[in-house]
C-alpha cells in the first residue's frame, strides 16, 4: 500500500472517532469546596433528530441523551446521569469562620473573596446582608435561586442536595477566588458558565439557642387518658449532623440535668455547646439516627399526636440519592423537638424501630 494511501486512510479513522456534539452546546460547572469538594457540570444542547451526541469532560468520554419526558431546554443525561460529577478539585480556597449568636444573628470572620453568603439550618435558607461582620441579620430565600450563574434547576438541585445536612454557610465565590480551572470541554461548547461555593460548618454560640423564625403551631391541649387521638404543639429546638451517637436512639428530657445530658450528646462534637433551656412546662425530644457513612443523611418530625396519655412522635428519616453529592465524612444526624407540658411517656416511631421511654416495647 503506497504511503498516499495509507495517509488517507490514517485521515479516514481519525475522522470516524471524531466526536459529534450537540448543537448550541453550553456547560455549565459548580464547584464546590470544603467537606464536599466536588465539581459538577450540567450539559445542555439540541441532538437534533439523531436523539444522541458525545461530548469529552475533562478527558472522559460520554454519551449525551435527552430523559424521557424532558424538554428541550432541559440539561442532558450525561452517561444516563442528569450532571457530570467529579472529585478532581485540587484547589482551596481560604473559608470563612461564621457563628450563629443566640439572637438569630451571625458573626463572620471574613477570608475575603465570597460576594454572597447563605445560610440553611437544614430546612430553611436565608441570605446575609453582608459578608463580614458582627450581628448580621439575614432575610429569607428560596434557597440557591440567583446564586452565581446558576440556573433556576440547577440552584434546586444544589438547595436539595445540601438540606437536610445540619447547619451550613455557603459562599459564593468571586471569580478571582476560584482556585480550580474551567473543565476541559470537547468540542468546545457555545457556552461555558462557572459557579464556585464554599460550603462552611456553622457553630453556634454558647448562650442558649434562638431558632431562625418560623411559624408557631396553635397550642393544643394536654393529653388526657383515653384512647382519642390528638395533634400535640411542638416546634423544633434545633438540628444537626454531628451527634456523638453511635447507634439510633432517644432521650426524653423533662428535668435540667436530662437537658444537659441530652445537650451533652447533640452537640459534643461542637467546640462551644450552647446551654440547655430552661425545663418549666416543657419536654425536650432528641432523636438521634446514629453513625452514618457521609453526609445526605438526616431526620426530620412528620407529626405529634397523644392517646390515652401516650405522646408519640413520628419522623421520617431522609437520605442521600443517586445522583445527590454529600460530605465525605462519617456524620451523626440529630434532631431536637420540644413539646408544650410535662410527659413522662414519649415515644418515637420512624427511626427504622419504635424507640422512647416509659415501658415502650422496643
Amino acid at each position: 500500500m503506497s504511503q498516499k494511501m495509507m495517509m488517507v486512510l490514517g485521515a479516514a479513522l481519525l475522522g470516524g472517532c471524531a466526536m459529534t456534539g450537540p448543537t448550541g452546546l453550553s456547560v455549565h460547572e459548580a464547584l464546590l469546596y470544603g467537606d464536599v469538594q466536588q465539581r459538577l457540570a450540567w450539559v445542555y444542547g439540541d441532538l437534533d433528530g439523531t436523539g444522541q451526541a458525545e461530548i469529552s469532560l475533562g478527558g472522559d468520554r460520554f454519551a449525551l441523551s435527552r430523559a424521557a419526558g424532558s424538554n428541550s431546554g432541559s440539561a442532558l443525561l450525561v452517561g444516563g446521569r442528569s450532571a457530570y460529577s467529579s472529585n478532581t478539585l485540587s484547589g482551596a480556597v481560604a473559608q470563612p469562620k461564621v457563628i450563629r449568636t443566640a439572637a438569630g444573628l451571625f458573626d463572620v470572620a471574613s477570608a475575603g473573596g465570597i460576594s454572597e453568603l447563605y445560610y440553611t439550618d437544614g430546612r430553611n435558607w436565608y441570605l446575609l446582608n453582608a459578608t463580614a461582620g458582627s450581628g448580621i441579620s439575614a432575610q429569607a430565600v428560596a434557597g440557591l435561586q440567583g446564586a452565581g450563574e446558576l440556573t433556576p434547576e440547577e440552584a434546586a438541585t444544589l438547595t436539595r442536595s445540601l438540606s437536610g445536612q445540619g447547619s451550613l454557610a455557603v459562599g459564593v465565590l468571586s471569580p478571582s477566588s476560584v482556585p480550580d480551572d474551567r473543565l476541559k470541554v470537547e468540542p468546545a461548547p457555545q457556552e461555558h458558565r462557572l459557579t464556585a461555593l464554599s460550603v462552611i460548618r456553622v457553630g453556634r454560640s454558647s448562650a442558649s439557642p434562638m431558632p431562625m423564625p418560623t411559624p408557631t403551631p396553635a397550642p393544643t391541649p394536654t393529653p388526657e387518658p383515653g384512647g382519642n387521638v390528638s395533634d400535640i404543639s411542638y416546634r423544633i429546638v434545633d438540628q444537626g449532623n454531628n451527634a456523638t451517637a453511635s447507634a439510633p436512639g432517644v432521650q426524653v428530657a423533662t428535668t435540667a440535668a436530662q437537658a444537659q445530658a441530652l445537650y451533652a450528646v447533640a452537640y459534643g462534637n461542637q467546640t462551644s455547646r450552647p446551654s440547655a433551656p430552661a425545663m418549666t412546662g416543657k419536654t425536650l425530644v432528641g432523636i438521634f439516627m446514629g453513625t452514618r457513612n457521609t453526609g445526605g443523611y438526616s431526620v426530620d418530625v412528620a407529626s405529634v399526636t397523644a392517646a390515652g396519655g401516650r405522646v408519640t412522635v413520628n419522623v421520617r428519616e431522609e437520605t442521600p440519592g443517586s445522583d445527590s453529592f454529600t460530605t465525605q465524612a462519617l456524620t451523626s444526624p440529630w434532631i431536637i423537638v420540644e413539646l408544650s407540658g410535662s410527659f413522662t411517656d414519649v415515644q418515637v416511631q420512624g427511626l427504622g424501630r419504635s424507640a422512647g421511654i416509659g415501658g415502650v416495647d422496643r
